[in-house]
């Protein structure tokens, strides 16, 4: 029979068990089956039912007795044994991470992709954008090696340190339509800037006005007070960069036409600084499909705007001239713009 004597688990200290412990060491066998342990001692072991503290022994060598391992409680071991698995099954690497391991940022691909979608020279074309093994991997067709080096330009514009895989096929034909999204944003551009050129000028203040546009065409909804009002309006929207054509829809109501004169006005007194007006001025004169925007020159001061530079005819002069005097906050306008002869 193997030797069952315990001694009861004791709520006491660790070194005060453990001195009560050494104590309690028995000198003769508590049963059958024990055999003596080092020093003399009957090393006690748990019981069959219940939990149990084993009694540590006393080593006596020349008079002096060791000390004994300390006791590790049990939550102490539960987080050794994880600290050791977790350590057991770590990869074990000491240089860099291979590239299949590095992870393409999402902001990358969709920047990637919004460039080559909304690219006029790729309309047409299937081009994915992806990730695999690391890398940005452009696949689809394309008809020729330019528009393949093309499409990975625009790629490595917002890619950074992401090499590029370039699977681009060069024997692949435009559809006539495409995935749409370039003439979406053609057209929410068209909008913004005949938006803007309502919203800037004087004479359009107070006007109801509801813009709609798909594939470049245009088409106005409301309500105006006099047909010259309509008119300009019509005509406003057919010189706006990325319309190409204007359905007019819009409403004549003589009612309207005392408060769209009062807004003008009040439109008309309004105060900006030089800065608001130059800004506004360029982006307007940029708009308009009629003007060539980068052979004028403006100078604004205290409200007074100066023009230079060359028109190629009388019109554009007198459109700029028109544009210039209708900005909210410009008191004065000095054109010194000169002809251009074309060769």
């Amino acid at each position: 029979m193997p030797c069952a004597w315990t001694r009861p688990c004791s709520s006491r200290s660790p070194k005060r068990q453990q001195r009560a412990n050494n104590r309690a060491c028995p000198t003769r066998p508590p049963g059958p089956g024990c055999a003596p342990g080092p020093g003399g001692c009957y090393l006690a072991v748990p019981g069959p039912s219940t939990r149990r503290c084993r009694v540590q022994s006393r080593l006596l060598t020349d008079h002096v007795m060791t000390r004994p391992q300390p006791i590790i409680p049990h939550h102490r071991h539960r987080a050794l044994l994880l600290v050791m698995l977790l350590l057991a099954t770590a990869p074990l690497s000491s240089g860099p991470a291979d590239a299949a391991e590095v992870a393409v940022p999402v902001g990358v691909l969709a920047q990637a992709h919004l460039l080559i979608a909304t690219n006029p020279l790729l309309q047409g074309y299937a081009i994915e954008v992806d990730a695999q093994d690391g890398q940005l991997r452009l696949s689809g067709v394309v008809s020729n090696a330019v528009e393949r080096a093309h499409a990975e330009a625009l790629a490595a514009l917002v890619a950074g340190d992401t090499a590029i895989l370039n699977d681009l096929n060069e024997e692949g034909e435009a559809t006539a339509e495409g995935d749409g999204l370039y003439a979406r944003v053609q057209d929410l551009d068209a909008r913004a800037r005949l938006a803007q050129r309502l919203r800037w000028q004087v004479g359009n203040a107070g006007l109801d006005v509801e813009i709609e546009i798909e594939n470049g065409v245009a088409r106005l909804h409301g309500q105006v007070g006099a047909t010259g009002t309509r008119d300009r309006l019509v005509r406003l929207a057919e010189t706006t960069e990325g319309i190409e054509r204007v359905f007019d829809y819009l409403m004549i109501d003589p009612g309207r036409l005392a408060a769209e004169r009062d807004a003008q006005a009040a439109r008309a007194e309004t105060r900006h600084d030089d800065t608001w007006i130059e800004a506004r001025l360029r982006q307007l004169l940029r708009f308009d499909s009629t003007v060539n925007d980068r052979t004028i020159e403006i100078g604004v001061r205290d409200g007074r705007v100066s023009l230079r530079g060359t028109v190629t005819a009388l019109v554009e002069r007198q459109v700029v001239e028109s544009i210039t005097a209708d900005v909210p906050g410009v008191r004065e306008v000095d054109s010194l713009l000169t002809f251009e002869h074309p060769l």
